[in-house]
């Protein structure tokens, strides 16, 4: 009864929770859904629905309409379609740009976003340098020991062990995994991701 009941109120609460939030945010917890059920082309359509609640609401000068872009390029991304993927990354970073937000993490984040896509095109060099970008932009403003900097350290990583670099690959694999480590603790699921990365590259 006791569990029932417990249930029950997570569910209130989490229903409390969804109305409070506004229009753009209950989509956007719509959208990360579908993205994690791989439901990418129904994700693509909510990303365009607060693409255009956010340019009707709050104008072109908001960061979640510069952002909305950027959802709509990962989706373009997982979908396969590069080019479309470039346009709407492209898009955000020019909408960040306009807003004076070229110091943002949401810039950073694109800059990373078109690493993975010039990977995916096979341009691995532009790739890199996309990638590197991003890590010392991250750098200056979170700082090293940071989740999302061991990320780009991780990406850059598995790129150099992708182009046949494997002592770049470990140097890169190495920090992420320090940083995970201290960061997140040996429990987490990202370290034990940078291991077993280190242990195939081995």
């Amino acid at each position: 009864m006791k569990q029932i009941l417990l249930i029950i109120t997570l569910l209130l609460t989490s229903l409390s929770l969804h109305a409070q939030l506004g229009p753009y945010d209950q989509m956007k917890v719509e959208y990360d859904s579908l993205r994690k059920e791989k439901k990418y082309e129904e994700a693509l359509v909510i990303a365009k629905q607060m693409s255009a609640w956010a340019l009707a609401n709050e104008t072109d000068t908001s960061l979640n309409y510069a952002v909305s872009f950027r959802h709509m390029g990962t989706c373009f991304y997982h979908l396969k379609e590069l080019d479309s993927t470039k346009k709407y990354l492209q898009l955000s970073m020019h909408a960040l740009k306009v807003q004076n937000r070229k110091n943002h993490l949401d810039y950073f984040i694109n800059l990373s976003k078109l690493g993975s896509m010039y990977w995916a095109m096979h341009d691995y060099k532009v790739a890199e340098t996309y990638y590197k970008q991003s890590l010392e932009n991250f750098k200056k403003v979170i700082g090293e020991e940071h989740p999302d900097y061991a990320s780009i350290l991780a990406k850059l990583g598995s790129l150099y062990w992708y182009m046949g670099d494997y002592k770049a690959a470990e140097n890169y694999y190495k920090r992420a995994t320090e940083i995970r480590k201290k960061v997140l603790g040996e429990e987490h699921p990202d370290y034990a991701g940078t291991l077993d990365y280190l242990g195939t590259l081995y």
